[in-house]
């Protein structure tokens, strides 16, 4: 308790001291406030005096200042006079000194004075002769430039920078730089055209590809000089901009042209193509020459330039003709190759044998018309190659035609077994010629593809030697190819050979239905005639004996079931070289699935062609026979039996070569050992038609 009362009265002592010095410092702040205040009224009443002064300034002098101005504008007038009339005096001395210097031929001198002159007759254009006088300058202008004229060529024709940048300065002080720059370009025009002439007269004994080469090759030899010299002696200038308009005028004025050298060098060519293809080599060589020192320092992007495109166009137009009749010349020598195959032959094994060694060529003749339709054309033809591919391959396969009808003829024969290998064979060639094509298809879609990218791609640059489709086609061939190109990368129109492989599956399945009647014809023979056959009336058919009722074992097949069963016996054996997948070819033929009776083949993958065959083969006797015994007109009981006989017969051969027999000649047995009595009932589930012709021919009730 001591300690707060204390500690409260030094509190108190605090507080009072503070109070103390407070009261004593407040005098002096009022007396610093009472000064500040003085001192601003002091400076209020100066400012105010201060602006009465300059007001009576203003007011004293404002009449003098104006004077003043005058005074200055009026100054300025009588220098502008002065020197108007300097001028005019130095117009004339400088008109005459012209005269002089014109009269001495002083190129240098002209040049100064003309410079001179114009600049006073900027300042001369309130005259009332100003356009007299602008006249007259442009008279002095037109007698320097004529007498330059033959310097200024001789400079360009020799190459001579120094000189030609004289000549620049020249024509820049007479404001006509852009009349030298046509100076240059016609000087370079007439240049390329002398060269021109030279290399025919040089090389007149030589054929248009030697022509063009070594005009080629020194146009491009003067572009690379003359873009160094350009650079040198029109550094404010872009070369390519006006070499790309020289050579428009000189492939425009080219005479002769080109296309009438190209005309005139076909006529004594044997292989025309083949020599248009060496040309489009030629000129797409110098093109890409020309494309990269035209282009040498621009960055990519592409050439949208309207001038490049033109060019390129001029450039490759003699081609244009010759694209057009691509398909035509192509034809020629598609044909002439498929003929110089082996001639067709009297002996049907040298004839199978010529077909399988010809399929090899005959694919590799399209490969090679496939890289010259892309080097002439750059894949702009294709559409034209593939309908080429599709008439040439017609006439191909008329030899598989006519082969296969000369087998079909043999079939009645006694060597059946050697026609019917024979056909296989002719079946395996197909099937070879199916492989090949589609092995083919893709690099023809690859070739398609690769060759128009550049152009018809989505990711084209856009280059303007690149648009072939541009300047190789007319409007109709434009859309063929684009269409083709679009179906081909979208999936519509692939594979490219479809209208090939169709030709060629359509062949195959005229072959396998040939084949099948080859195989199927000795039981075709078999069953000729059966269901007519009196044996089905008789009581004792089957038998020698009279009795009305035999018991089933006294039966034996018929010999037209048993020579169909021995020959369906020995079909394996013969289809034995074939009970493996190692033949693609056939395996690829038999995929057509053209077969009769193959659809009811079940099929796991696909079953090697001995399997396929046999497969069909069994298929095919179950419906004929079947179809045979549906025509019976009428079965006695005995009759009855032996048709069970023979049917079992049968069933028991196709048993043991793995295919059983058919549902409806299953059916047919089972309903042919039915008694009269269960026919009804057991037969429900069966087609009505199929019971009410076996009931027929049982003669039930």
């Amino acid at each position: 308790m001591m300690k707060l009362q204390l500690l409260i009265s030094k509190l108190n002592a605090s507080l009072e001291e503070q109070s103390g010095l407070i009261g004593d410092s407040m005098p002096r702040v009022l007396r610093e406030t009472e000064s500040i205040q003085s001192e601003a009224e002091v400076l209020s009443s100066k400012m105010t005096f201060v602006r009465a002064e300059v007001e009576q300034v203003n007011r004293e002098t404002g009449s003098s200042m104006r004077q003043l101005v005058q005074m200055d504008l009026l100054k300025a007038r009588i220098q502008a006079t002065s020197k108007a009339l300097q001028e005019a005096d130095n117009w004339t001395t400088l008109s005459t000194e012209i005269e002089d210097a014109m009269d001495n031929g002083d190129l240098e001198m002209i040049a100064e004075k003309l410079t001179g002159i114009q600049a006073s007759l900027k300042i001369l254009s309130h005259v009332p002769d100003f356009e007299e006088r602008i006249v007259l300058v442009e008279g002095f202008k037109n007698r320097l430039e004529a007498m330059a004229s033959p310097q200024l060529v001789a400079a360009f024709n020799s190459d001579d920078s120094e000189r030609a940048i004289f000549f620049v300065g020249i024509f820049g002080c007479m404001e006509r730089a852009d009349q030298l720059l046509k100076y240059y370009r016609k000087c370079l025009k007439a240049r390329i055209l002398k060269s021109w002439v030279k290399v025919l007269d040089e090389k007149q004994h030589q054929a248009v590809l030697e022509w063009s080469k070594a005009f080629f090759d020194q146009l491009e030899t003067l572009i690379e000089k003359q873009q160094i010299w350009f650079d040198s002696a029109f550094s404010s200038h872009d070369f390519a901009d006006h070499m790309v308009s020289v050579l428009l005028e000189v492939y425009y004025g080219i005479d002769p042209k080109f296309d009438v050298c190209f005309d005139a060098g076909l006529k004594t060519q044997d292989d025309p193509l083949s020599y248009l293809i060496k040309l489009k080599k030629t000129f797409n060589a110098h093109s890409n020459n020309v494309d990269k020192i035209l282009m040498r320092g621009k960055p990519e992007p592409a050439q949208s330039d309207a001038s490049l495109r033109e060019l390129a166009k001029i450039f490759f137009s003699p081609f244009m003709s010759h694209v057009a009749r691509y398909g035509e010349r192509e034809r020629v020598i598609l044909i002439a190759e498929i003929s110089t195959a082996p001639v067709s032959s009297k002996d049907i094994l040298d004839e199978l044998r010529n077909c399988a060694i010809s399929v090899t060529k005959l694919v590799r003749s399209f490969r090679e018309a496939s890289k010259r339709c892309c080097q002439l054309t750059e894949g702009c033809a294709y559409p034209s190659l593939i309908e080429i591919f599709e008439v040439c391959l017609k006439d191909y396969l008329e030899r598989y035609s006519a082969l296969m009808k000369r087998l079909h003829r043999r079939k009645t024969a006694a060597n059946s077994w050697n026609i019917f290998q024979q056909s296989l064979t002719l079946n395996q060639a197909a099937g070879e010629l199916l492989l090949q094509l589609e092995e083919l298809d893709i690099t023809l879609s690859m070739d398609f593809l690769e060759s128009t990218k550049a152009f018809l791609g989505s990711e084209t640059k856009d280059r303007a030697f690149d648009q072939h489709h541009l300047f190789l086609l007319d409007s109709h061939g434009l859309q063929r190819v684009e269409k083709f190109f679009s179906e081909v990368q979208a999936g519509i129109n692939y594979p490219v050979t479809t209208p090939c492989i169709d030709i060629v599956s359509k062949l195959c399945k005229d072959l396998q239905a040939t084949t099948f009647a080859i195989l199927f014809h000795p039981v075709h023979d078999q069953l000729n005639g059966i269901s007519e056959s009196p044996v089905w009336g008789s009581t004792s058919a089957g038998s020698d004996s009279l009795e009305a009722d035999m018991p089933e074992f006294g039966f034996s097949p018929q010999e037209y079931i048993t020579q169909i069963g021995q020959y369906l016996m020995t079909i394996p054996q013969h289809l034995e070289p074939y009970m493996t997948n190692e033949n693609p070819a056939l395996t690829r033929a038999f995929q057509e699935r053209a077969f009769p009776y193959c659809s009811t083949v079940v099929e796991s993958g696909d079953p090697n062609p001995a399997d396929f065959l046999l497969a069909c083969t069994t298929k095919g006797v179950c419906d004929a026979y079947q179809n045979v015994i549906l025509k019976i007109p009428r079965l006695s009981a005995n009759s009855t039996k032996q048709l069970i006989t023979d049917v079992a017969y049968l069933g028991d051969i196709l048993e043991d070569l793995g295919h059983p027999l058919s549902d409806g000649l299953a059916s047919i047995l089972r309903l042919l050992r039915l008694p009269q009595s269960d026919y009804w009932t057991q037969s429900a589930g069966l087609s009505q038609k199929l019971v009410s012709t076996i009931r027929q021919i049982r003669n039930l009730c």
